[in-house]
């Protein structure tokens, strides 16, 4: 797993952050941050086949992997009932205090969740390399929102390391957001349509944008009920991601001519500036990492031996069912496999 060092901590400040999620998902999906994480969790729940308490074990429960602020492990907790122990863990150890605030809050409200977090890289690299339920394991360890893109480097070696720490009959289920190739136009158009109605239900506008200089721009999403707007846009990625294992990556270029790094496991690392405006403040900019990988549907060959590999067995691509179950334009998909009892 790996903690990215491009992406600075103000990037997940408890308001900024979650502010830009806010805007940049209303417009771009037509859902709010808490509509895309309830879904994610339901579909991975879904996909696992363990819906419900009396699936688990006495002493078993879920592993949520690169957990964010933990806003999948508070869906699945209430999903199934509070009943069954959560373990969330991410490498980026400045998420701490927004979850521990986030389940303090649901405690004054009367909601116990039986979670608990561990955040820093050596901490959950600790995490993976071990099992916190002493010596039963994990009946379901997921990965989702495309986290396992953005915190792997060996995908063999993390595959194995999850499947270490199930137990016997468990299930992974590593998620991901794709844009769907399969729709038909009128399907596109249609989902286009309902897009467009949310985002002006949530107030979400795009408006050109230059900077200060005038000679780049980008489009500016802005909140015009809250206040508040951001852009992105793609800069150079300086530095290598890893500068422990330079001779495992090679600088390649973008479609539109960025600097980019290709892992020689096939992940693209691609770095998007971002700047959040506050309603009354400067604006502040950041650089955020993002991470194409080879986890797609046209790899599945691929992907189903690397499961193997690392121990699983009957490995599958879920998809959702109805259009109901995307995420605006895009569509939830998971790899699922189990470890063999």
């Amino acid at each position: 797993m790996h903690n990215n060092a491009h992406c600075s901590p103000d990037h997940y400040n408890s308001e900024t952050y979650y502010e830009t999620v806010r805007i940049e998902r209303g417009y771009t999906n037509g859902l709010t941050p808490e509509e895309v994480y309830k879904r994610e969790a339901d579909f991975a729940l879904r996909a696992s086949g363990l819906t419900s308490p009396d699936m688990f074990g006495e002493n078993t429960g879920v592993l949520d992997v690169a957990c964010g602020a933990g806003y999948h492990a508070f869906v699945m907790s209430d999903m199934l009932n509070r009943e069954v122990p959560i373990h969330a863990c991410d490498p980026a150890g400045e998420l701490g205090e927004l979850a521990k605030a986030k389940l303090l809050a649901r405690e004054r409200q009367g909601i116990h969740d039986r979670i608990t977090f561990t955040f820093g890289k050596q901490a959950m690299m600790q995490q993976l390399s071990r099992n916190s339920l002493g010596e039963s394991r994990y009946r379901l360890i997921t990965v989702l929102g495309d986290s396992f893109d953005m915190n792997v480097h060996d995908t063999q070696q993390a595959l194995m390391n999850l499947c270490n720490i199930l137990e016997p009959g468990g299930k992974v289920v590593l998620q991901f957001r794709q844009r769907d190739p399969q729709v038909s136009t009128q399907q596109q158009e249609n989902q286009q349509q309902r897009i467009e109605a949310r985002r002006r239900e949530l107030g979400i506008v795009a408006e050109p944008y230059s900077d200060d200089g005038g000679s780049q721009s980008a489009m500016i999403l802005r909140d015009t009920r809250n206040g508040g707007a951001f852009f992105r846009r793609y800069i150079d990625c300086d530095g290598c991601p890893d500068p422990q294992r330079t001779e495992e990556y090679q600088v390649g270029r973008s479609e539109a001519g960025e600097k980019i790094w290709v892992h020689n496991s096939g992940i693209q690392y691609k770095t998007i500036e971002r700047a959040y405006f506050a309603p009354s403040a400067e604006p502040h900019k950041f650089p955020h990492v993002m991470i194409n990988s080879f986890l797609r549907e046209e790899s599945l060959p691929t992907s189903r031996r690397m499961f193997e590999d690392a121990g699983f067995e009957n490995v599958e691509l879920k998809t959702p069912e109805n259009e109901d179950e995307y995420l605006g334009g895009h569509r939830i998909m998971a790899y699922v496999a189990s470890k063999p009892v």
